[in-house]
């Protein structure tokens, strides 16, 4: 018999186990098999897990820079940052005038114009704009480039309406033709629009551009736009608006031209000027302005008008705003507390906060009315500002120099000035760019621009003597006007084209009269003392 059999019979041969033995085997079988079941479950869930969703730990935030890991079986994710959006700058259709924006209605937008026309404004409105945009304007005259700028950066607002004109050097009249023009910013074309120019052709002058800031706020005192500019031919009476130092102030009075009707106005009042309408006058309040003494009393208290510039209504008839409105003044605060209004009568005195400037001398409004202008120097040199008249926020150029006259549009400034190491006789836009030189004495001072627009007045001290010269905004045809012992200075142009100036000559301060050539010097009003500043002593002509 073979091993395996015998082993066969063994096994054949062994006794059953009892039944109770048969019952706990089952039993641990059963565990067993549920054991491996249930681990076997486990690992299929781990597994399907992985492959479904990775874990991932301490998931970092998106960045715009992504860092590569070291390769791995964890998948990556990618992340995409969605640029933000920004405003797109725009500008509307351009629209063509004969006339400045603040003239000009709807109907006043035309695309033709006659020959002999001198200027011509085009405007926009405009959204989305940065001083970090630049700008450039592009003319073609029947198809060839006429006149390109340089790229400037914007000065203006975030949105508005912007007008600017063009013009020839010399006030000579643009040329016939079809014109073209292309507004850029950031060399990227955004507007370009057309006009004729009619008549028979005309040779080309040279052209410049003059920009004109953005104001967007029109003032409640009513401004009236002075007629337009006009050739110089002497004669006609004006009123003339000047001061009188009595050794410690300056009293501010309004006379003829002719010299007739001197009348007194107001005390501690500098440098005043008239504003378009001829209803108000502004000047710098000296320290103490709101306090009128009369006769050694307080005859009328302004309030909290304070040192600075300040605006008057001007009375009915002319004469001392004290006269029948003493007492104390009836002031308030108006425009979210940036101006100081003083009421008496019927009658306002004026001050926006930011006019008390303890270092001006002078102010000067814009031909529109709606800008005043002074110098000073809060920070150690004179600069000239620019403030609109009821919210100085609105108007904040400034150019370095002292003692501006406007243009007759409003456009520039003619002044003195020291800017790039070249002392004399500066003409800039009033948003301080396109300088020029027209002079280059360092004693050149008080320029006053011509109603014509062609000529600078000025004074020029030579041999320790001051007389006035005359000179083309161009910087030709130099022309001394006055030679006498004693100084002569302060001119200011009558809209007639007269010369009125303070005077010297006989040993006291007076006022003089002139024709626009030199010609019938003559004195006017005597006992007109000038004070140790002489910017103090400017005068204004309406």
């Amino acid at each position: 018999m073979s091993d395996a059999d015998k082993t066969m019979m063994s096994v054949r041969n062994t006794p059953p186990p009892p039944a109770g033995g048969n019952k706990i085997l089952m039993a641990v079988i059963a565990l067993l098999i549920a054991f491996i079941l249930l681990l076997m479950s486990g690992i299929g869930f781990l597994l399907l897990s992985d492959s479904a969703s990775p874990i991932a730990a301490n998931t970092p935030s998106p960045t715009e820079t992504m860092v590569a890991a070291a390769p791995s079986d964890t998948p990556t994710v990618s992340v995409t940052n969605t640029p933000t959006t920004l405003p797109k700058t725009s500008i509307n259709t351009l629209l063509f005038s004969a006339k400045p924006l603040d003239q000009s209605q709807k109907s006043d937008y035309v695309t033709r114009f006659k020959v002999g026309i001198k200027e011509i404004y085009f405007i926009f409105d405009y959204t989305n704009l940065t001083p970090q945009d630049t700008w450039t304007r592009v003319w073609y005259l029947d198809g060839k480039e006429s006149l390109r700028s340089e790229p400037e950066n914007w000065s203006g607002q975030t949105n508005g309406t912007f007008d600017y004109p063009l013009g020839a050097t010399g006030g000579e009249p643009l040329p016939v033709g079809e014109w073209k023009l292309e507004i850029l910013f950031n060399d990227e074309l955004l507007a370009t629009g057309s006009f004729t120019i009619e008549g028979p052709p005309t040779a080309t002058p040279t052209m410049t551009m003059t920009p004109t800031p953005i104001i967007t706020e029109t003032p409640t005192l009513t401004p009236t736009v002075k007629a337009a500019a006009i050739k110089p031919k002497g004669g006609g009476t004006y009123q003339l608006a000047y001061t009188k130092w009595d050794g410690s102030l300056h009293n501010l009075y309004v006379a003829d031209t002719n010299g007739k009707n001197e009348t007194f106005i107001i005390q501690r009042g500098a440098g005043p000027s008239w504003s378009p309408n001829g209803k108000q006058m502004f000047f710098f309040g000296e320290q103490g302005i709101n306090q009128q003494l009369r006769d050694g009393r307080i005859e009328c208290d302004f309030g909290t008008i304070s040192g600075g510039l300040v605006g008057i209504d001007l009375p009915t008839p002319l004469g001392d705003i004290c006269r029948d409105r003493y007492g104390v003044w009836l002031c308030e605060r108006h425009n979210n507390d940036q101006t100081v209004v003083c009421l008496q009568n019927n009658l306002t005195i004026l001050q926006n906060l930011d006019w008390k400037e303890g270092s001006a001398r002078w102010a000067s409004v814009s031909p529109d009315g709606r800008t005043v202008a002074y110098d000073g120097r809060p920070g150690g040199d004179y600069r000239i500002y620019f403030r609109n008249i009821l919210d100085p926020s609105q108007t904040r150029f400034e150019l370095i120099g002292e003692n501006g006259s406007w243009s007759p549009n409003g456009q520039q400034m003619v002044y003195r000035s020291g800017r790039d190491n070249k002392s004399g006789i500066w003409i800039s836009n009033w948003d301080d760019t396109g300088h020029r030189l027209i002079t280059n004495d360092g004693t050149d001072d008080f320029p006053t621009w011509s109603p014509d627009g062609k000529t600078i007045a000025f004074s020029r001290k030579v041999n320790d003597n001051v007389d006035i010269y005359t000179i083309g905004i161009d910087g030709s045809n130099l022309k001394q006007l006055t030679d006498t012992n004693g100084h002569d200075t302060l001119p200011v142009y009558t809209p007639g084209g007269d010369l009125i100036f303070r005077s010297a000559r006989g040993g006291s301060w007076a006022i003089w009269k002139m024709g626009g050539d030199g010609s019938n010097q003559q004195q006017i009003i005597g006992n007109a003392n000038v004070g140790p500043d002489w910017a103090f002593s400017r005068m204004d002509v309406k």
